[in-house]
């Protein structure tokens, strides 16, 4: 019997002993293999305004932030809070916020996170603007904006949606292109 109980203590010792042999052999580094580097920003900036000036020394657009965190590694930075003014000569800014962004290095390049909310305030000449869509797309310099989530504009008793959001120019004179199915009603006063 004890030599049964010794044969058995052996065979599980060495199915052990094997199974611990494949655990290692499948969880061990492959070699040049390094773990990913912790993503952490090397600078943040808090409560921060960005103007930029136009040729003639008007303002064309000014970034305002809570806080932004700059990532080297992607030469990029994430921004909590950012409200965006665009302008343009003879018109209301545009007004843009949400909670997050995206931006790359120079800033040209922007992704709004999160719902986005876009305001133009009355004119005498032009009426309000107010529209609500999610995770937009901005290149600054082209003055394009793009988003694929629904899309819903008011000015006063008017409105229009997009099921599938749509893209804007917005240099002179803008042009809109929207996607999937669009409602609209127009108050004829």
């Amino acid at each position: 019997m004890s030599t049964t109980r010794s044969a058995v203590l052996a065979l599980v010792l060495a199915l052990l002993g094997l199974l611990g042999g494949w655990y290692h052999a499948q969880h061990r580094p492959v070699e040049g293999h390094r773990l990913p580097e912790a993503r952490e920003p090397d600078y943040i900036v808090t409560d921060f305004s960005i103007t930029l000036m136009g040729t003639e020394g008007q303002p064309v657009r000014q970034f305002l932030g809570r806080e932004l965190r700059h990532f080297p590694q992607e030469n990029a930075n994430e921004i909590d809070r950012p409200q965006l003014s665009l302008y343009r000569a003879g018109e209301a800014p545009w007004q843009i916020r949400a909670p997050r962004a995206w931006t790359d290095e120079d800033g040209e390049r922007i992704r709004l996170l999160g719902p986005v909310f876009i305001d133009r305030a009355a004119r005498p000449d032009q009426p309000p603007i107010h529209i609500k869509t999610y995770d937009l797309f901005l290149h600054t310099e082209a003055q394009y904006g793009r988003t694929e989530a629904p899309i819903h504009g008011t000015s006063r008793a008017d409105w229009l949606s997009s099921d599938r959001g749509g893209e804007v120019w917005l240099d002179t004179p803008m042009r809109v292109h929207l996607f999937g199915r669009v409602r609209q009603q127009f108050d004829p006063k």
